[in-house]
């Protein structure tokens, strides 16, 4: 199945007993195997997400996920049932999210991350990010050029792929956002630009082996940066590509644009404010020895606070555009929420 060009429909597994659709999540359990013991070992976080001002939720190695509901002060770790490296999660409004993993699975929650479904699954496919315009439509992408839609919730899956791409070796996707339901772009390794406006039935190439490998992307009022290896960013409108000279070589891992405009980019030793054009070091405190840390995930909230996730399970918290990033609450730990099956009511 994995390097195939041809669109095609991906049904869900025999074992997927449940999907999000723009109803709901339909009932159904995934499986009767007993979860593993949660790990006490802090492990690294990768991706973050809000449903809203207040509810959060971050994933990360062994399937480590945590959820908020007081705008990223303290976190509580949820029992996600599997050990799947989770690169990626998108949230909506009404507590609907998705994420992805390296083990080619994807997971739907309808309970603000409090317990998950399983959606899909490829083995031997690393996914990598993801991006849903509603409960009911959205993409994910990953290694080997690979592309998935779904428009109902991730009951279906279908294939597609960048047209134009000419190259040896498919790249890996590791970045994805949607402008509106049918607009989106792409990035990913070769420095890899690709632009859709038509829900994917085509995407075309916007740059290609003009910039190192890209690992992120963010958009918002028709707009966005994408950044990646080598303190590589650039900026981007529908239709065109600008490269930015960070004058850096540290490598950026993650970009986030707030609904107040807010614009933050992270990753190794760092995390920036993008103004006037330009990268400035937001100031850390508490402790966290940022300048030997990575992070690995960025998010703007409404008022000018920001989460940033990472190394060691970091979780950094500014309350505001002015204030500095500080180490957030003490995380509680529960066994629970059992997940992979049916969302509470």
């Amino acid at each position: 199945m994995r390097g195939g060009n041809q669109p095609f429909i991906l049904s869900r597994r025999a074992f997927c007993g449940a999907a999000i659709v723009a109803g709901g999540l339909l009932a159904g359990r995934v499986s009767d195997a007993a979860s593993p013991a949660l790990r006490e070992f802090p492990d690294d976080l990768f991706g973050i997400a809000a449903f809203d001002a207040g509810h959060l939720v971050a994933v990360g190695y062994h399937g480590t996920v945590k959820v908020s509901s007081d705008a990223g002060g303290t976190w509580t770790r949820i029992d996600f049932g599997s050990p799947e490296l989770l690169r990626r999660v998108a949230a909506l409004d009404g507590g609907t999210a998705f994420t992805v993993g390296h083990q080619g699975s994807i997971f739907g929650s309808a309970d603000y991350g409090r317990s998950w479904t399983s959606l899909f699954s490829e083995p031997g496919l690393y996914l990598r990010a993801l991006a849903f315009t509603s409960p009911a439509a959205g993409w994910a992408v990953g290694h080997e050029g690979t592309i998935l839609r779904t428009v109902d919730g991730g009951a279906n899956w279908r294939r597609q792929k960048i047209a134009d791409y000419k190259g040896r070796d498919l790249p890996r996707l590791s970045g994805i956002a949607a402008f509106g339901p049918d607009h989106a772009i792409v990035v990913g390794e070769f420095g890899v630009v690709a632009e859709t406006v038509d829900g994917g039935a085509n995407w075309r190439l916007l740059s290609y082996r003009q910039c190192p490998t890209l690992t992120d992307i963010a958009v918002a009022r028709g707009e966005g940066l994408a950044v990646g290896l080598n303190g590589t960013l650039l900026r981007l409108v529908p239709g065109s590509v600008t490269s930015v000279d960070t004058g850096m070589t540290r490598h950026l891992l993650a970009a986030s644009i707030a609904p107040d405009g807010r614009t933050l980019v992270a990753g190794q030793g760092a995390i920036f404010d993008w103004k006037a054009g330009g990268l400035k070091p937001a100031a850390v405190s508490g402790g966290f020895d940022m300048a030997h840390s990575w992070i690995g995930g960025v998010l703007g909230l409404p008022g000018g606070a920001a989460i940033g996730v990472g190394e060691h399970g970091a979780i950094l918290r500014a309350a505001g555009a002015d204030a500095p990033f500080v180490l957030a609450g003490t995380t509680t730990v529960t066994a629970s929420a059992n997940s992979h099956e049916e969302a509470a009511p």
